[in-house]
């Protein structure tokens, strides 16, 4: 008998009910897909590292012999290492309008066992003695090649045909980079291809030596323990940077997004189902008020307190079953496209997505018990209730003035609807404070993620408009003099205006803290690069001292005046101090900046330069391309436009998640309004009639309503406010690492948006609740409960 009036009692309250077990599908729907993945991705990386020998450190020198290597593997802890040459070139295409890139990584075929083994996806291994390389998968098929073509390559100055000879995936490249201001892997312009090592030694000036090298540990060996070992044995050597498997680029961006999901998996669902239960608490807390009488009948035919307790908390449990299972069963089906989504991203063999009994039963389990706790915590109440008090009504409270009949001014300034919906909203304080945090919540869900899109244009809209405003940079191998190679790019008819960039990796220290952060050198008035303070204004790069990016300084937990210790491969074991001048925000990124002629100074050279920044018309571009295209001094020439348009290609599955997030933010906000107003309306349906006997029209008492709601809703903005910029903040948290990051600032257009949101949701719950008072049956309504 129960259990069909649960279902009787649902049936009558359906869209409540069906609003709650929606919020709590989504929040079981994120938890799933988001832990799938993130499981997915982690099992398939775990695999592939171990497969493939992935290395525990990591070393970049100038120029080391390759008989020295086997020197370093005496160094106690070392277990096994191994050296190899990498260099980026640049592959000859008859479109000179073309950036395309491969870095050549050596492999010596004498070696039967290879550290970053590269896993052959199709074709054949390398052969010796043979100009054929080994390519990635994602470069083959962006570009359009395939197994068996040939391929040129500009090494050191000179055109070099190689055959394509198979497909390869390589631990240390999963997510392949050219460098680190790259945002996204964009295989169409940027691969990674393996070829032997005596081949690659036959082209290069420097014989018979590597300029990089792995190593993996003993057991119970940690890192640091043989970090200071390696550095003094490779301290004549040029040793440019040396960093731990954690800190290896790819494996960092890997290890940074799986962070990312395993966050959302986390918070995202335990805010939907903190919702839900806050929904589903009110909607039996005024469920069991409103049925005293059917409980005091219960109790007095014999039901025990905990059977009633049971009863109304199967309403719960309902709720909890069917919004965790449709919450589980959407999240595998979703699982698979964003497992899919990763691959463009991340290359990593047999990564699959394989359903999971485990997580749908831990989203059923998780909402569950959120449900419960819910239910017991609305229900309890019936423990209290003995049948005889159970069957008279409540004792209606005491009234007395509200503070707002107080405030004349104000209270004479409402009509007669105003001030019932006004005293309505101070005597009912339960009610209306559900009301006021259902729409705050709605506006702060549909805020904060309008924000966040709108933030995602503003990341590259500053880079890419604001701060580099060259048209086109030009990239050396090594650092140059600037005057000379200012003298050279200076005299070309297409170039309007040229300025030197000075890029140097660099680790700073304060007091326990470090981080890897490279240092840009640029002229002090510089027209091409602009450094931009937090109201977009341009500063002007002191004379000495560091302007340190709001990221690199929080990793620090560096200030304006903190000394830091420096270090660079340019100093050998030199170490220097320097200041922080200023810290201002970089959204893409994370760099430090000094005036090109103290960071000269700092490294002790005359003034060089890594790179050349350049204003050209769009026009001129191709024949400048041509003019520097085979030259053995620069390693690429990047055009601003042409990289712009692929981020923007490849950002629209980013886009595409925030999206799918803020259409969510609004079908929720839209179901915490309609809910609490049709909770509202339920517990004051007796009250509603008898407005309607009285005299009152149906819009004279849709307008008490809807004046309660407007006087609720300001008051929900308002807070909703502050709700939003902390959320905004955990949202930008879990996104940023140190490729970029989210500003957590909350934009006017965002805000509006979510008052726009937050009004139309009203209005549709308006008409809901016209509806409603339109088919009150007063008769039914208003006659005495049996």
């Amino acid at each position: 008998m129960l259990f069909l009036k649960m279902l009787r009692d649902i049936k009558e309250n359906k869209a409540s009910y069906i609003a709650c077990i929606i919020v709590v599908m989504t929040g079981l729907l994120v938890f799933t897909c988001m832990s799938m993945v993130s499981n997915n991705l982690n099992t398939a990386k775990e695999r592939f590292y171990k497969n493939a020998n992935f290395a525990h450190g990591f070393i970049s020198v100038k120029n080391l012999p390759y008989s020295q290597v086997d020197d370093l593997s005496k160094i106690n802890g070392i277990k096994q290492i191994e050296g190899r040459v990498i260099k980026d070139v640049r592959v000859y295409t008859e479109d000179s309008n073309k950036n395309i890139y491969l870095r050549l990584i050596s492999i010596d075929l004498s070696k039967d066992f290879h550290l970053n083994s590269p896993i052959l996806m199709e074709g054949n291994n390398l052969k010796n003695n043979s100009n054929n390389i080994l390519v990635d998968t994602n470069f083959l098929k962006a570009n359009n090649l395939k197994i068996g073509d040939k391929i040129n390559l500009i090494i050191e100055g000179k055109k070099i045909e190689f055959t394509i000879s198979g497909t390869e995936m390589s631990p240390d490249f999963v997510y392949a980079m050219k460098s680190g201001q790259d945002l996204f892997p964009n295989p169409e312009a940027f691969g990674i291809a393996y070829i032997p090592y005596d081949v690659i030694q036959s082209y290069l000036k420097e014989k018979n030596s590597v300029n990089d090298i792995s190593f993996t540990l003993e057991d119970d060996v940690e890192y640091e323990n043989v970090e200071d070992d390696i550095k003094a044995q490779l301290e004549k050597y040029s040793l440019m940077a040396m960093y731990p498997r954690k800190d290896q680029p790819s494996n960092l961006m890997l290890t940074q997004e799986l962070s990312g999901l395993e966050g959302m998996a986390k918070s995202l669902p335990i805010m939907f189902l903190g919702i839900a239960g806050f929904i589903l608490y009110i909607m039996l807390k005024r469920t069991i008020e409103q049925q005293r009488g059917q409980i005091g009948i219960l109790k007095s035919f014999g039901y025990s307190s905990g059977e009633v307790l049971y009863h109304y908390m199967s309403y719960a449990v309902f709720v909890g079953i069917i919004g965790g299972a449709l919450g589980g069963i959407s999240g595998i089906v979703l699982a698979q496209p964003m497992t899919e989504m990763y691959k463009a991203y991340f290359s990593i063999p047999n990564l699959t997505s394989s359903f999971s009994f485990y997580y749908m039963l831990l989203g059923i389990i998780i909402a569950l018990v959120t449900s419960l706790i819910a239910g017991f915590q609305g229900s309890k109440k019936v423990l209290k209730l003995h049948p005889a008090e159970a069957m008279r009504a409540e004792t209606p409270k005491e009234a007395n003035k509200t503070i707002a009949e107080r405030i004349k001014l104000f209270w004479n300034s409402l009509n007669g609807q105003g001030k019932m919906a006004v005293r309505n909203i101070f005597r009912n304080k339960g009610r209306s404070l559900f009301t006021l945090v259902g729409v705050m919540f709605a506006f702060s869900l549909m805020c904060t993620y309008f924000n966040a899109f709108s933030l995602f244009d503003v990341m590259f809209n500053d880079q890419y408009e604001k701060v580099q405003i060259y048209d086109c940079k030009l990239s050396f191998e090594t650092p140059i003099s600037s005057d000379s190679a200012l003298r050279d790019i200076q005299h070309r008819k297409e170039v309007k205006l040229v300025e030197p960039m000075l890029k140097i990796p660099s680790k700073l220290t304060n007091q326990w803290h470090e981080k890897d952060v490279p240092i840009i050198g640029l002229t002090k008035g510089s027209q091409l690069y602009n450094i931009l303070d937090k109201n977009n204004n341009k500063i002007k790069l002191p004379d000495s001292g560091v302007v340190l990016s709001e990221r690199a300084a929080e990793l620090l937990d560096a200030k304006v005046g903190t000394v830091l210790q420096f270090e660079s491969p340019l100093l050998g074991d030199e170490k220097k101090k320097i200041y922080v001048a200023k810290i201002v925000p970089q959204y893409l990124g994370m760099s430090g900046y000094m005036n090109i002629d103290a960071l000269s100074e700092l490294i002790g050279n005359e003034e060089m330069a890594t790179s050349m920044m350049l204003k050209i018309e769009d026009g001129d571009i191709k024949n400048f391309k041509e003019h520097y295209n085979k030259s053995s001094v620069i390693t690429g020439i990047e055009v601003k436009a042409e990289l712009v348009k692929k981020i923007n290609e490849l950002m629209q599955s980013s886009k595409a998640m925030i999206w799918s997030f803020l259409i969510f933010s609004i079908i929720i906000g839209f179901i915490i309004i309609y809910t609490s107003s049709v909770i509202s309306f339920s517990e004051r349906e007796r009250e509603l009639a008898s407005l309607r006997v009285l005299g009152f029209t149906e819009k004279e008492v849709l307008e008490v309503l809807s004046v309660e709601q407007f006087f609720i809703s300001i008051f929900s903005v308002l807070l909703g406010i502050p709700v939003t910029k902390g959320m905004m903040s955990a949202l930008a948290k879990s996104f940023s690492n140190d490729l970029y990051t989210m500003p957590s600032i909350i934009k006017f257009e965002a805000i509006a948006a979510g008052i726009i949101g937050t009004v139309i949701s009203l209005f549709i719950a308006k008409a809901a609740l016209n509806r409603k008072i339109n088919k009150l049956n007063l008769v039914d309504v208003l006659k005495e409960r049996e």
